[in-house]
């Protein structure tokens, strides 16, 4: 799991901010084929979603 994925889990919005400032990838998946933004549905993260939906 990539820092971007744990941190869309676990609803670090500057963090994932960051990351993908950074160039984080967005649609690396875990071995589940789970990505961040599955991950933060999930959990209900809505700034982090509309993060990554944006990139």
């Amino acid at each position: 799991r990539t820092p971007l994925y744990r941190a869309s889990m676990n609803g670090h919005v500057d963090i994932v901010k960051l990351l993908l400032e950074k160039g984080a990838d967005v649609n690396a998946a875990d071995r589940d084929g789970q990505t961040p933004l599955y991950r933060a549905f999930a959990n209900r993260h809505v700034d982090i979603v509309k993060l990554l939906l944006e990139k």
